[in-house]
């Protein structure tokens, strides 16, 4: 599976294929991560020893130099290609989860967290593999990158529904988003420092002497 918004390489099916041969009992991607406990950012950037470091989770990306050689990870990221086999879904289980768990705030917008908890529930294993399929986002089709200033609330959100719901990613600690109190929720949202949060930092800022009071 992929996304409707991307110019994809033309090596990228006979990538993901070869390496799905290569890895038959594992889900093959070109970008995922890793997650981490306490994790409330999101970030790509190069180089990634400088980024892939906590608060952040950090998402490699096939064909740069984030992701030099095949790697294990939690999640999967659908918009730069997924390879899946029909088997590895168990398919009424799998909808139920959709069915139920899109229902609660902004999780619907987690798609590649909703899938990756269900192949964990699974033991499916989830890999990143190297190659040289670049993806590019198509400027004039994404007009909405969903890369976006809110992207920490859905995953978030996400990772503690999913942990709950299917006992997935035990070893992790989360933050629970939905819990925080306003203050902190416009803190983390200033945090994230894309436009669209300059209410939440001034937000912030005024209520941040009158807490430590």
């Amino acid at each position: 599976y992929l996304d409707d918004d991307v110019l994809y390489h033309p090596d990228l099916v006979q990538l993901l294929v070869s390496k799905s041969r290569e890895y038959p009992a594992s889900v093959v991607a070109l970008s995922g991560c890793t997650l981490r406990s306490h994790f409330r950012q999101i970030r790509f950037r190069l180089p990634r020893a400088r980024y892939d470091v906590p608060p952040y989770l950090y998402y490699p990306l096939s064909a740069t130099a984030s992701l030099p050689h095949d790697e294990t990870v939690d999640i999967v990221q659908g918009f730069a290609g997924v390879l899946v086999r029909r088997a590895f879904f168990d398919l009424p289980a799998f909808v139920a989860l959709v069915q139920n768990v899109t229902l609660d705030h902004d999780i619907w917008k987690a798609d590649d967290f909703i899938i990756s908890a269900h192949l964990a529930s699974r033991n499916i294993t989830r890999r990143l593999v190297a190659g040289t399929a670049v993806t590019r986002i198509h400027a004039k089709a994404a007009y909405v990158d969903n890369v976006s200033s809110t992207m920490h609330r859905q995953v978030l959100q996400a990772a503690v529904a999913l942990q709950r719901r299917l006992g997935v990613w035990s070893g992790y600690v989360f933050i629970d988003y939905l819990a925080l109190d306003d203050y902190w929720k416009d803190l983390l949202d200033c945090e994230a420092g894309r436009a669209g949060h300059a209410l939440q930092c001034k937000r912030a800022t005024a209520a941040g002497p009158k807490i430590a009071k």
